[in-house]
This record gives structure tokens, sequence and C-alpha cells, in this order.
């Protein structure tokens, strides 16, 4: 394999520079170490580590401190969605519902209406529209009580207080959520030189995130961080397209025994991790895992206590061995604090394989080296495509990647790399200054250079295992 971006000549010059103690200095880079390349690829002040092993037997191919904990960015979705697969079943449907404590007579509901979530990530607003088309055909033209919203997951504002409140993946937490709490910033230039912007859907709610920190610039997405408000909102709002008048909506009080009015289901727990993972959304990851741990008969009030939990069923009931449980701040690695080491991920993917998720394996569940989507375009070459199935991770100087292989020699194994830089990353202190152009750069090209390094061993471990 040779590398496709100017990384290639730096490996060279960095041979040509070792000339007095590499004689052959036009060495092909499969005849390097992993520390040579890793030295090549300008990555020496970097710490790595990986971890491969048979899937089936367990025995280990290739490990270099595989013991030692690092970030896993965004591999840290793959232990969230085996234990949430695991204890809330693959079939698993999350419910949002239309409820009341009343009766319907004639056209008029004498008594509450409550709008209810259990935390469904994929909710579209045509889903909002259809369950206020259900409540119309009820009869339902007006109440005579609250328009209440309920979420039965707790709600956060954002995921991690360390990454930038107006990044769109770093999104409000909700038992209602809708088009992945995010919406849609439009800026531009009046005619007499104002600048204008419009929230698309938010404007038609009266709720306004945080925008902070955006130029007046083209179209960008921001986050949500009262998903509830916002979805109880739209829905209001459709209802109204159908003739029904709603009071504003308020937060729900428990009071006397509700009964079902209408409600639509989610699709199955696997298909939802399968899209999670394929576009490595945080919200849908931090809903699924917090859904997980309230299963187990845990009230979590916050991320980090849920992943906690989660994290213990793991090592209780999966793994079986506390000696390198991972340290998880939240369910979708959106943390520099979360740690988990190259030989846990392994071993944990040697458990997923061997079961079944409405008769998928975990594998199937994850997207391709040579898709259309995640990789950034690598291992489309026909001697690597289709033969990793994995997830990747990446923050400012974090890198993971993990899954599976399937090798030339026919065997099934499983792998982990992580590479990253905390001492640059701990330089950029203060969130605000992790999306600077400079650091954007910067980061960007240590990326590309652990990236290389990972397709690297990949391809090796394809050829030679």
């Amino acid at each position: 394999m040779t590398f496709n971006r100017p990384t290639f000549f730096l490996l060279l010059a960095a041979l040509f520079l070792s000339a007095c103690a590499t004689p052959d200095v036009r060495r092909p880079i499969s005849d390097l170490s992993p520390t040579e390349v890793i030295n090549a690829l300008g990555l020496s002040g970097s710490d790595w580590g990986y971890h491969v092993i048979d899937a089936n037997t367990g025995s280990e191919i290739a490990s270099y401190q595989s013991d030692i904990p690092q970030p896993p960015a965004s591999t840290a979705k793959l232990p969230t969605m085996i234990a949430s697969l695991s204890i809330l079943g693959a079939g698993f449907r999350f419910e949002t519902s239309l409820l009341t404590n009343g009766a319907i007579v004639g056209d008029t509901l004498n008594g509450d209406l409550v709008l209810r979530g259990t935390g469904d990530p994929l909710l579209r607003t045509n889903d909002l529209r259809d369950l206020a088309a259900r409540l119309h055909d009820q009869g339902v033209r007006e109440i005579t009580g609250n328009f209440a919203y309920d979420s039965t997951l707790p709600t956060f504002s954002m995921i991690e207080a360390d990454q930038p409140q107006t990044a769109p993946y770093n999104q409000g937490i909700s038992g209602l959520n809708v088009d992945f709490n995010r919406a849609r910033l439009t800026q531009e230039l009046t005619a007499s030189g104002h600048i204008q912007s419009y929230l698309t859907p938010v404007e038609a709610t009266g709720l306004t995130p945080s925008v902070d920190g955006f130029p007046p610039r083209h179209v960008t997405d921001v986050p949500i961080n009262r998903p509830d408000v916002l979805v109880a909102r739209l829905f209001r709002k459709f209802a109204a397209f159908e003739g029904i008048h709603l009071p504003e909506p308020i937060a729900y009080q428990p009071g006397p025994a509700l009964k079902l009015i209408a409600n639509i289901h989610s699709l199955p727990l696997h298909e939802i991790t399968r899209v999670g993972l394929e576009y490595s959304n945080n919200m849908v990851s931090e809903v699924i895992g917090l859904s997980a741990s309230s299963a187990l008969q845990f009230a979590p009030t916050s991320l980090s206590q849920s992943s906690k939990r989660l994290t213990m069923w793991l090592d209780q009931n999966l793994m079986k061995d506390t000696r390198f449980a991972p340290f998880l701040v939240n369910h979708s690695g959106l943390s520099v604090a979360s740690r988990i080491s190259p030989k846990y991920m392994t071993n944990l993917l040697r458990y997923a394989l061997n079961q079944r998720f409405n008769g998928h394996r975990f594998d199937q569940l994850l997207p391709p080296g040579g898709g259309r989507e995640g990789y950034r375009g690598r291992f489309r070459a026909p001697d690597t495509a289709f033969r990793i199935w994995g997830k990747t991770g990446s923050m400012r100087y974090i890198k993971g990647l993990a899954g599976y292989i399937d090798p030339n020699s026919g065997r099934r194994l499983a792998f982990a790399i992580f590479t990253n830089d905390l001492p640059r990353r701990n330089q950029l202190g203060h969130a605000r200054n992790m999306d600077d152009k400079a650091t954007r750069a910067d980061a960007s090209a240590w990326r590309n250079r652990a990236e290389d390094f990972e397709s690297e061993m990949i391809r090796r471990w394809i050829s030679n295992h």
C-alpha cells in the first residue's frame, strides 16, 4: 500500500535523514517496524497501542501496549451498543405516545394531553405530524386541560461540558428528541448590510439555542439544548395544522392515571444501532446507553453515572474480569477523560461476535471499509475493501479504530488501534480554542498521519494473518 498524502514524502525524508543508522533508505513501508512507521509519520510524540486476536479462539495475533487504557473517542460507542443490545434486547423499540387523564366527548378532550417520549433517537418531524394526525382522527379539536410533555429519561442540555457548546455533535439529550436534536442556522446579509439569521425549525417554536461563536456565514447546524421543549412546541404547531388547538406546553407533573390515545414506535434497536454506528451520532449512543442503564433499575443523574453503571454490568456479566475495566465518562466517547485498553476492546468484540442480535452478528451492524459511509474514503482498494468492519473514533489529537478484519487466511480477527497526543490536546485549554482555524488545520494533519498508521497496520494484518 502506498500513501496518497504528502506523508509519503515525509516518510522518505525521515528515512533519508536516518541513513547513517539505516543503510537501506528505500525500504518499502511494509518492511518497517510499527515503531519505525510511527516515527516516519511524525507521530513519535504520540502514545499508541494495538491488540489483535483470533475472534474465534481468542489467541493473540499482535500486540503493543495493549494493556494501557487510552482515550477511545467514538470507538466507545462499541461497548455502549454491545451492553445495550444485551440488556434491552435487539428487538427493543422506543415509544412516543399521546396520553390523557380525561375522556373525549364530541370534538373535545376533557382533561390533559400528555406527549411522552421514551427516547426514540431517530424520531423525525414527519413522525410528530403523523402523531398529530392520529389525534385528529380521534375527533379531537381542542382540550380543556393542559398540554404537557414528559420525558421518561433524564434531560441534559449537552453531552460534554469540555466540548464546544455550539458544536452540533454536543446536543442536548432527552426522552423526547427530534431530527438528531439539531437545528439549521442560516445567516445572510440583507440589502441594508445587516445580518439576518434564521433558525429552522426552531424559529417556529420560540426556542433559541446558543449560537455564540458562529460567524455570519452560509449555513450550519447548531445543537438543541432542550429537545423535549422543541418536540412539544413542534407537535403543537403540527396539531394546529390539523385544526387542533392546544395551549402552550408545560412540563408534566405526575397526577391521575393516564390512558393511551395514540402512539408510534421506533425501529428495532439493532437497526438503530446500525444507523448510530454508521453515522457515529453521539446523541443516538447517549440515549441508548441511558435507556439501558435505566433498565437496570438505576436512576442516573448524569451521563457519567449512567456509563459507569453500564460498564459495571459489562464487567460483571460479559467480561467477568474487572482488571482491565474501562472508565467511560459518557456513552458516545465525547470526552478526553474516557479510557479503554486495546485488549479490553478486542475481548469485548470477540464476545459480541458470538452473540446473535435478531439473527444478526455484531459485525453485520458495523459499517464496512470500502462502503459508502465512514473511514474517510480509506480501505477502498481491492486488497482492503470489505475486509474490515469497524468503528472509527476521532477528536482533536485522539484517534481510534476498532472492529473486525477478514484476512487472507480466512479466519476472523478482532482488533483495536488507539493513538493520541494528550500533551498537544491539553495545550488547547478552553473548549473554545478547539475550533479555531489554526487548531483545526494542525489537528487535521495529525489525524491524517494517525489514519495512515492505522491503514498500514490493517493492510499488514490482512496480508499476513
